[in-house]
């Protein structure tokens, strides 16, 4: 809620789509401003945090995509290089990237976080 809501950089980051609770915050209804509130919002500093905590490996690969939806189905623009979120970005990579991060530290899950995996079991199919 405290965020762009649009692209605003040469570079843009959309972590678990940048637009929802992050993984590990809590849910909704909880006063204005609180900690849990801004849970998701303060996450963007753990993550550059940890993005500079760890120089043996660069974290928080993402892949460039035009929306969400199509990260999530898969569709991504593959002649873009994986783009690092934090403090490894290259100088030279432009447009909207997406990743999918951990509940908890470690928050990267490294190259597993730039394919959509969903959060919700299946739903049970009546036979």
């Amino acid at each position: 809620l405290y965020g762009a809501p649009i692209s605003t950089g040469t570079v843009d980051f959309w972590p678990n789509s940048g637009k929802t609770l992050q993984p590990g915050c809590p849910k909704r209804n909880y006063k204005m401003l609180s900690d849990n509130d801004l849970c998701s919002h303060r996450r963007s500093w753990w993550f550059w945090a940890e993005s500079v905590k760890d120089i043996e490996e660069k974290s928080f690969p993402a892949v460039k995509c035009k929306s969400w939806d199509l990260f999530k189905d898969g569709k991504f623009d593959e002649e873009a290089p994986i783009a690092y979120m934090g403090i490894d970005c290259q100088m030279n990579v432009k447009g909207d990237y997406f990743l999918q991060t951990n509940a908890q530290e470690p928050f990267s899950k490294g190259i597993v976080g730039t394919t959509y995996i969903s959060k919700k079991p299946p739903k049970a199919v009546k036979t």
